[in-house]
């Protein structure tokens, strides 16, 4: 989830999210993620949706993302979104 907690407990029901793929891209919206398992997952951030709350009761990842790995995702979602440029990527 990417979405802040105001906009999850809103009557909505939806959060915002971004899936995770085992599948490595060369793309500067994909970050990766250490995996406790034998394939490394990737945070696919050009994926972005809205998703309802029904769809996933138990977390899909589950630790807490570290905190260097969520400052990556927002940096590759403020490329995405163009709240930042490709020329000032700094990753």
């Amino acid at each position: 989830m990417v979405s802040d907690d105001a906009f999850n407990n809103l009557p909505l029901r939806k959060v915002v999210a971004v899936p995770l793929t085992t599948v490595s891209q060369d793309y500067p919206t994909r970050v990766a993620l250490s995996s406790r398992g034998p394939r490394r997952s990737y945070i696919a951030c050009e994926d972005v949706r809205s998703i309802s709350v029904t769809r996933f009761p138990e977390r899909a990842y589950p630790a807490p993302i570290p905190t260097p790995v969520m400052a990556d995702v927002e940096a590759a979602l403020r490329l995405l979104l163009a709240l930042m440029s490709f020329d000032d990527q700094t990753r």
